[in-house]
């Protein structure tokens, strides 16, 4: 049975290869534009180009392991697109492209994820002026992912060393199983969230003092060879006379 946490796990902050030498806002932009690029048409054969130019992309970040990781953990949910669009649109090729679409953001998401950490975005963030309020929260959240990821990882092994079994049964069966698992976490996401907030506390957070970064940021030459990725295929294609609907 496949450990859904594992998805989760994907995304702990990395080296990042090439890309972590990368500008926080050519960062999101990759990440914004190649999430957004599959959603463009609904053809098998675009989709499979969008999911090839996100491996090329995984492959160069140096992300390969953590993708493989994940989608041990996406059998279901891959399993769960396909069966719901094929009910719903009785269309193969549909379907198949829905997952294949599946595939190509998962794998984005972890390759540029892993390659910027959360105190990055914090920064470029604070760049465009955003409260204090919105990007602590975001970044709380991204540092929140791999903890959580670990949490769920220990309970099951500390309910399996009791007895628990959870790929066993139907699916709904196994939905059922998850609570042993699911409680604890919310229990103890409940928990660090009170640590946090004291933590907070302590070093005033909210205080009108202006922010500081400790690193500098450029935007280089390579930045803008990057920022030009995203729309290589489109560009091609358009070439070619290619029509996405």
């Amino acid at each position: 049975m496949s450990d859904p946490s594992k998805i989760l796990a994907a995304f702990r902050p990395g080296e990042g290869g090439r890309l972590g030498r990368l500008h926080p806002a050519t960062k999101l932009w990759l990440l914004t534009a190649m999430v957004a690029t599959p959603l463009l048409s609904p053809s098998v054969a675009y989709e499979a180009a969008c999911l090839f130019q996100s491996i090329l992309l995984s492959a160069i970040a140096g992300s390969r392991d953590r993708i493989g990781e994940a989608l041990r953990g996406s059998y279901f949910f891959i399993a769960l697109i396909f069966v719901i669009n094929y009910v719903f649109s009785g269309d193969l090729g549909l379907s198949a492209s829905m997952v294949i679409r599946f595939l190509s953001m998962l794998v984005v998401s972890i390759a540029l994820l892993t390659s910027m950490d959360p105190a990055e975005l914090g920064d470029l963030l604070g760049m465009l002026r955003l409260p204090k309020s919105v990007t602590f929260s975001l970044v709380i959240a991204l540092r929140f992912i791999p903890v959580m990821a670990d949490d769920i990882q220990t309970i099951s092994a500390a309910q399996a060393s009791r007895g628990y079994r959870g790929d066993v049964g139907g699916p709904l069966e196994r939905i059922r199983r998850f609570a042993p698992i699911l409680l604890p976490a919310i229990v103890s996401a409940v928990r660090r969230s009170q640590i946090l907030a004291e933590a907070m506390e302590s070093r005033c957070f909210g205080s009108p003092a202006r922010r500081t970064s400790l690193v500098s940021y450029e935007f280089g030459v390579e930045d803008l060879l990057w920022v030009a990725y995203p729309l290589a295929p489109l560009a091609a294609l358009a070439l070619v006379g290619w029509n996405p609907t």
